[in-house]
Order: C-alpha cells, then structure tokens, then sequence
C-alpha cells in the first residue's frame, strides 16, 4: 500500500487559511503571522512529498524468484532521513503554536509517517495513536489506521495488527474506501499465511487484488495468491491466479514472473508442450534478456517434470555454462543435485553439484540450501567410509592372518556405489602375491576401541538418513543394525526412540514391536527425553523427579568456566563427582573436567582417564555417548605414536662399528692413514623422549558446555 500526501493536504491547507483569515483586520502582525504559518507548513509539506517519494522509489534487487518481505524496513538514505528530520520538527512548531489548526491531525499524520519511512516504530506509533484518539471523526483516520496496524506488524505484534485489520476492512469497504480496504486484507492475508492457514490467505490475497488501486498491486497480490495454491498443490488455480496477475501489470519484470509461474503450473498439469511454448516466446523478446538466464532454467526443470532427464541435465549444464555467476546459475546446480540425489540416487554427483553451486552466488537465496545439502552428503560419505574401514580393521581382528608365513594377507576397502537401500560395506580381501615387501605393521586397536567407533559412525549415519535426506528405509536398516550388532552401546536409545517413529508411519504399525522399544528405553534410561515419551505412551504416570541440588552446584562451579578460573573449576566439579553418582548434573561434571583438560589444560593423558571414568561411573548418559568416538581415537592416535617411536628407537640403537673403519692413502699416495668418524649422537630411549614433543592428539572438537 503506498501513502501519498498529496493535493488534498494542500487543499485543506488553503481551506484552513481562508477561516483562518476572517476575524482577522489587516495589520502587520496578522500578515506575519499568516506569511510563518503558511510557510512551516508548506516547506514542511514539500519536503515531505519529496522524501516521500525518494523512499518510495528506491530500487530493490529482485529475481523472477524472489518476493521483497512483506513491510520490510525501509532503506533509508542520509539525504532522507535529513528531510523526514526537518519535517518532524517543522510539524512539531505547527503543533506548538498553532493547535486550534484546522491542520494539526495532517501535521500529526505527517510526524507520523516520518517516524515510520525511518522504522522508529514506537515514536510513530504514538503519533497515530495521538492523532486517532484526538480527531476520530478526521477524514485521515481509516489511513493512520491502516498505518498503524502496519506499525505493529512491523514491531512483530501481529495480534495487535490483526485486530485493527479486521475491523479496518470492514469500515473501509463500507465507506467505499477500496484502496484502504486492500491494504488491510493484504495485512491479514500475510499473518494468515504466518499462520500456515493457506485457504484463508488465499482468499484475502485475492480480495487484496480486486480491490487495490494501482495495477502493481493488483498484480502482486494476484502473484501472491497463485503462490499459495501452488504450495496446496492447486495447479490450475494457480495457473488462473498466474494469468490475473499477469493481465493487470504493464510492468515487465512482473508480467515475466506471472508467465513464468503460469509456465511452471503448465508443466506441473503436464502440459509440457504449452509450457516450453510460454517460456520460449519470452526468449524470443528481447525486452526480458535480463531473465534469460531463470527462464531458461524453468525450461529444464519442463523437462525434468516430464522424466525426460537427459534434456533436463543437457539444458542445467547449459545455464550453469551461459549464466555462470548468477543466480539461475547457483538454482541451476540445486536443481541438477537434487536430480542426481532424488531421481538416480548418485549421491557423489549430487555432492559435486551443490559443491560447486554454492559458491555462485552468495547472495542468492538458494545458497543456504546448497551449503545444506553438499554439507549433509560430505557427513555421509565421511561416516560411511569410517564405517567400511573400521569394519575391515574389525575382520582383521577377529580373523589375523596366519604369520607363519612369507606374505601377509592384505585388507583392503573399496569404493562403490550406494543406492538408498545400501547395505554393504565392501570389505574385500587382496590376493597375497600383490604385495611386496611390507613395511613395519602397526598393530590394530583393541576390538572395544574400533566397536565402539562403529556404533558411532551407524548412528551418525542412520540420523544423516533420517533427518537430513529423508531416506526412511535406509535409516531403519541401519538403527537395526546398532541395536543388533552393538546393543549396549550408548548411542541404543536414541536409536529405538527414532525407530519407534519411523514405525508410526509404516502402514504395518506394529503395536507390540513399538511397546518393546519403549519398555528397553525405560530400562535403559529412565531419566532421559526419550523416556518421558515412552511413559506417556504405555500408559504410566510422568516421572516426578526430586529437586536436583546438585545442579545448583554445577551452576556455581560454571561461573569459574566463565571467569577463566579453570583451578577452582576444576575443584569444583571434582567435589561434585565425588559426592553424587546419580544426577544428570554428576554426569556433566565428570565430562567437564575432561573437556577442561583437553581443551584448556592441554593435557590429553588426563582428558582420556576422566573420559573413561565418565563412561564408566556414567554409561548410559548422553556425555558418555560423546566421549566414546573420542575414547577410541585417543586410543588409536596413542597406539600408533608409541609403534612409530618404537620403530624408530630399533632403528637409532645399531652401534657403529669402529673396526670397520676403511684404510685410505693420503692423495692416492704413501701409506694408508685410518679416517676418524666421529660418535653418533646419545641415540638411547631415555635421551629421546626427552627431547621428542609429542603433537596434540587430532580429534574431534568438544561442544562447550
């Protein structure tokens, strides 16, 4: 809705001059005092216009995509906001010395609307507010009205706003004041929409469009509507709402986005043939060169709609090649990943996709969603070959080679293809005669270790299935599979408790299957977020817990976390764990302390015995659960330093050979003279662990708590 001060301001002014003057004789003081009045409110009326229309009139940088918020701020610029200044406080002189006015509700009106153009929302609120309850009969009130509601929709009280919007509506359109009455339906047609009540956005979008008063808005408000039937799946009533939209604009820019939503609705109704027909006939004017590059890409995603892939890869790649560095380009890789991820399952693809369309343009809206989607499939391909590695080191385990002989038998890991119902690790073993000479063998870590770094890596895996690629079946294979293979494993109940989800939406509910997860959450952890579902749903009263007074306790002790007095903290949590053995609160404390040593202490040597007595005091807590990963990369990293240094030690405790020193002529000639080689540097163990700095342990980062 725009709001012009116009004409009518200027005509009531000279109206308000003409009764103004008659009383009054001619005289010096009455001339001057006509001459300053007319004056502060002319400039300040010319000003406001001016200022007015700057605001108004700023460009705003929008895609054939992109809709501008609904009252988003105002940008405002220096020279503006310098006008809306010099019009508040000329007003403001108005109200001083002029209150009987016949003005003073425009003068009011006028601080107002200055206060909002700059988004000073609680100034202008009261100014309209003002202006409302001192002139309620004033020919301004529907309009500061309508203003008002604006203002609290944009200091986002929206039930505030909805309020005045209802009853605006109705008295507008009563007094014929359509213009009005548009401005209030398209307030309640956003908050309906905030609201997720779709049919009644709808239908106050479309009232919106009938009767606004200028065919932008009409055009919008129609653009609008057919947005939402899209979002119901109402193709046909979007495409008719497309085409409204489309008819009341003489704007370019707005009539290519009406026919480009009517294309897609045409596709989405499997009218192929008329939607590339649409699209191409803007292609072929020049006037929409600007969009070529989004028409363009609706034109693939035509024929992605029609299964025909091959057509809709060739013309994405060709968006991505002709219109680089735009957004058509970065929508164009989205689309082209989801194909790849959704359609043939490719996730590698996919990720190579959204890889490189998220640096396309930064700026665009669709980037987020790339970083999303390339962030979750590199979680993915990370836990899956975790997975396949740490399986292979476990069949080396269960299954050492036969050290009798010559070779040794070799593990390898190899890639292949996942499908959404993948379930193979491929481990395969290599032929002995492939290897050469090996070089010294590190020995693998203990079976607890590398069991408890696969638990982790399913559960990772299975939650990246669930929650982020919406792959159901695929999550339910592998939360069976922790549940199966690794029962007592930390990560167990948040398994069950997903799982006990997923069987909700399968057409087969098992009730009995379900009632079993739910009892072994309750053996499991009684205490936890899952447990309290499970109670509600077998039927048992919530858990009352007593008041914990340990947490007070770690409440104080974090203070010093804060402080930076990590001695007192320490001492701290340790009290805590000493003396509680069942609180949530112990539980964290333990776990703090190892953080603390890790992170701040430097100390990984005391990090890990506090982790492993935090897994022990505290197995089922969900601290314990984090830990476990970095218990077994710990216990790895520390294996493998002591067989490098033990490797190297053999290698530096061979003692030269002073004998066998050769006898070499001086110049060639004369009798042999024997060459001193000086002695090797101190090469025992004690002399090199005390000069070697072992790095920091490489692991995963600890959230702070």
């Amino acid at each position: 809705m725009k709001f012009v001060y116009g004409a009518f301001g200027v005509q009531r002014f000279f109206l308000s001059l003409f009764i103004l003057s008659i009383g009054f004789f001619s005289g010096c003081s009455v001339a001057d005092f006509i001459g300053a009045y007319f004056n502060t409110y002319y400039n300040a009326s010319r000003l406001f216009t001016e200022a007015e229309t700057e605001i108004l009139k700023a460009p705003v940088r929008l895609t054939t995509r992109t809709e501008r918020p609904f009252l988003a701020p105002f940008d405002i610029q220096p020279q503006t906001k310098a006008k809306f200044t010099t019009v508040i406080e000329k007003c403001s002189k108005l109200l001083q010395y002029h209150p009987e006015s016949k003005l003073v509700d425009d003068a009011l009106l006028m601080i107002g609307k200055s206060y909002y153009y700059q988004n000073e929302h609680q100034s202008a609120e009261r100014k309209f507010k003002e202006l409302l309850e001192s002139f309620p009969e004033s020919d301004l009130a529907l309009e500061t009205r309508l203003l008002l509601a604006n203002t609290y929709y944009r200091s986002n009280d929206k039930i505030s706003a909805a309020t005045i919007a209802r009853a605006l509506f109705d008295d507008a359109r009563s007094e014929k004041e359509e213009g009005i009455a548009s401005g209030a339906a398209l307030m309640l047609a956003h908050i309906e929409s905030e609201n997720k009540n779709l049919q009644e956005a709808i239908a106050y979008f479309k009232t919106a469009g009938e009767l606004a008063e200028t065919d932008g808005e009409q055009a919008d408000a129609f653009r609008l509507e057919a947005a939402h039937h899209e979002q119901l799946e109402n193709y046909a009533d979007a495409a008719d709402a497309f085409r409204r939209s489309e008819q009341a604009s003489n704007d370019y820019f707005k009539v290519a986005q009406a026919r480009i939503g009517r294309a897609r609705m045409l596709s989405k109704l499997e009218q192929y043939q008329q939607s590339i027909a649409l699209l191409e006939s803007l292609i072929e004017n020049k006037n929409y060169r600007e969009l070529f590059g989004d028409i363009d890409l609706e034109i693939g995603n035509v024929y992605r709609d029609q299964k025909d892939y091959a057509s809709a890869e060739a013309q994405y790649r060709y968006v991505d090649t002709a219109y680089a560095r735009t957004e058509a380009s970065a929508n164009s890789y989205y689309q082209r990943g989801l194909m790849y991820e959704h359609v043939f399952f490719n996730f590698d693809s996919a990720r190579a996709a959204y890889d490189k369309g998220r640096g396309e343009a930064p700026q665009a809206e669709v980037t987020p969603l790339l970083a999303k989607r390339s962030d979750y499939l590199n979680r993915y391909f990370t836990f899956k070959k975790a997975i396949a590695l740490n399986d292979s080191i476990k069949y080396f385990i269960l299954n050492p080679p036969d050290t009798t002989k010559s070779d040794t038998t070799k593990i390898e890991v190899t890639e292949h293809d996942t499908t959404a119902t993948d379930t193979t690790l491929g481990v395969a073993l290599a032929k002995p005669e492939s290897l050469s000479q090996a070089a010294p063998v590190i020995p693998p870590p203990p079976l607890d270790t590398v069991n408890a770094r696969l638990a982790y890596n399913i559960s990772e895996l299975a939650g990246v299935f669930y929650t982020s690629m919406e792959l159901v079946d695929s999550a339910k294979y592998w939360y069976s599979l922790l549940l199966r293979e690794y029962p007592e494993s930390p990560y167990v109940p948040r398994a069950m408790y997903t799982l006990v989800q997923i069987e909700r939406l399968d057409s087969n509910y098992s009730r009995s299957y379900v009632d079993s997860l739910h009892q072994e959450i309750l053996r499991r952890s009684p205490e936890s977020e899952f447990a309290a579902e499970s109670r509600r749903h077998l039927g048992l009263p919530p858990l009352v817990k007593a008041p914990d007074t340990t947490e007070a306790s770690y409440k104080r002790a974090e203070v010093f976390v804060h402080d930076g007095d990590f001695v007192s903290a320490l001492s701290s949590f340790k009290r805590i764990v000493a003396a509680d053995s069942v609180s949530p609160y112990a539980a964290k404390a333990q776990y703090t302390i190892g953080w603390i040593y890790e992170n701040v202490k430097q100390d990984n040597d005391s990090s890990v015995t506090h982790y492993q007595r935090l897994v022990r005091r505290f197995p089922n807590s969900e601290y314990a659960a984090v830990v476990q990963h970095k218990l077994a990369e710990f216990a790895m990293h520390r294996q493998r330093e002591l067989q490098e240094q033990k490797v190297k030690d053999d290698s530096l405790t061979v003692a030269p050979v002073q004998d066998a020193t050769p006898l070499v002529p001086e110049n060639g000639k004369g009798p042999a003279k024997q060459i001193s080689i000086p002695a090797p540097p101190d090469t025992t163990l004690d002399a090199i662990r005390n000069k070697k700095q072992l790095p920091p342990s490489k692991s995963d980062d600890i959230p702070e708590q």
